[in-house]
């Protein structure tokens, strides 16, 4: 039976490449990437503890620079018309046999009753008003670079089905209206007794509370203005955790709480984008009398690309400030200052470009009412990470080797962090192609 199904596979891409070649609007594509790690090494601060396995601080990997156990081989296949298509991307990683299993980011039908009017239902990606700087495929051995919805989030970034209505009656303006969402979305699957259909589906009003709606405008030879809303279910496990808990890549994304985004990415010299974003949260009280209202940091996210040249720069800065918990109008708990800064110069040698990475991410301390007014707790973190590559490109693929360095704050674990890994070294080979 898996020989059928794979041999039945087979035949549907070798069908779709055939009819994409003789079918107007048919189109097949494809895109891989793969990393391979020959040497990772693990030190630890004074040592390792007694009893410890060393044979295990070395080692070999082999995935997806982002963390998937496969490397990722992905297909395209669309299809498209004046008014009606379809998108879908099978995928490797994450089968779990490595074997094509899941869908990727896109597996959505979509329809234009107007010219200007698009409604796409199932799972998609809209990055039209996102952030214009994402994030590159070394930094993971590094420290972890925040990518483009750190400054404002795309549509359909949850990961599940839903819909999407985008509307473009002008030059330059874009408005979308998303519902699905991976709290209370469509995933949650409901059986209607004496019904054998089963449909994706949650409670109204949750889903409707999940509500995405934001709106572009590209002034020409200047750059792009956007707002949107976007919403959240009550977050039903009430802590404090839940407003300090938020690291700046979490937070960025984070849909326990409802919140504006702001964002403009100036574009009026070529070869150089520099994007501005902002969320602002809303506070979530319990509902008690003496309410205790939960509120998360304000998010700023700043990316910046520049090429001049044989010289080119990336930088994305990360900032989380304000907020967290009160309780019947005072405050019994201060969120930390949370920061992420990755820089990565780079320079083309001709036969490839080299680059030098830099990223710094951590927190101040938090501070908690324990009886006798606020505290600092012992909670400050402060990462460091270090990493140098090389990148050829090969057609329609490329190659990339390096090395990492990554230094990890334990100062806060027992014992002052004694015997826990402080540091990571890695050499990364990355091999990626695009049709």
């Amino acid at each position: 039976m898996k020989k059928l199904v794979i041999f039945a596979l087979i035949v549907a891409v070798v069908a779709g490449a055939a009819l994409a070649q003789v079918a107007d609007g048919l189109g097949i594509g494809a895109f891989g990437r793969t990393t391979f790690v020959p040497l990772e090494a693990r030190m630890f601060k004074d040592g390792p503890p007694d009893g410890h396995d060393k044979d295990t601080d070395i080692t070999t990997l082999l995935g997806a620079n982002w963390g998937n156990n496969h490397g990722r081989v992905r297909l395209l296949l669309t299809g498209d018309s004046d008014y009606a298509g379809f998108n879908l991307q099978l995928q490797t990683d994450n089968a779990g046999t490595g074997s094509f299993g899941p869908i990727g980011d896109n597996a959505h039908v979509w329809v234009k009753p107007i010219d200007w009017m698009k409604l796409t239902l199932g799972k998609f990606r809209d990055n039209t008003l996102a952030g214009k700087v994402d994030e590159n495929d070394h930094h993971h051995f590094v420290l972890n670079m925040s990518n483009l919805n750190h400054t404002i989030r795309r549509f359909g970034d949850v990961g599940v089905s839903g819909m999407l209505l985008t509307l473009a009656p002008i030059d330059g303006l874009y408005i979308g209206f998303q519902l699905g969402s991976a709290l209370g979305g469509f995933h949650n699957l409901q059986d209607t007794t004496g019904n054998a259909t089963t449909f994706a589906g949650g409670e109204a009003g949750m889903i409707w509370e999940n509500i995405q709606i934001g709106v572009g405008y590209k002034i020409p030879d200047i750059g792009h203005a956007r707002l949107q809303y976007v919403g959240a279910p009550k977050y039903a496990n009430n802590s404090t955790a839940i407003a300090n808990n938020f690291d700046v890549f979490n937070m960025a994304g984070n849909p326990h709480f409802k919140r504006i985004e702001v964002a403009f990415a100036l574009q009026m010299i070529e070869g150089m984008i520099l994007d501005i974003g902002a969320k602002i949260p809303f506070g979530q009280d319990d509902g008690a009398d003496d309410a205790t209202v939960y509120t998360p940091p304000v998010h700023v996210g700043i990316g910046f690309n520049m090429g001049l040249g044989d010289i080119g720069i990336n930088a994305k800065v990360d900032l989380g400030f304000a907020g967290g918990v009160t309780f019947d109008g005072d405050d019994v708990h201060k969120n930390p200052f949370f920061y992420n800064f990755h820089l990565v110069p780079s320079y083309n040698l001709g036969f490839g470009v080299v680059g030098l990475e830099v990223g710094i991410a951590g927190n101040s301390k938090s501070q908690t009412d324990v009886g006798s007014g606020l505290e600092d707790n012992d909670d400050d973190v402060f990462n460091v990470g270090f990493g140098l590559w090389l990148r050829k490109d090969l057609g329609n693929g490329y190659i990339k080797c390096g090395l990492s360095y990554t230094v990890i704050d334990v100062k806060n674990l027992p014992d002052d962090g004694k015997h826990e890994m402080n540091g990571i070294f890695r050499i990364p080979i990355t091999a990626g192609i695009s049709f």
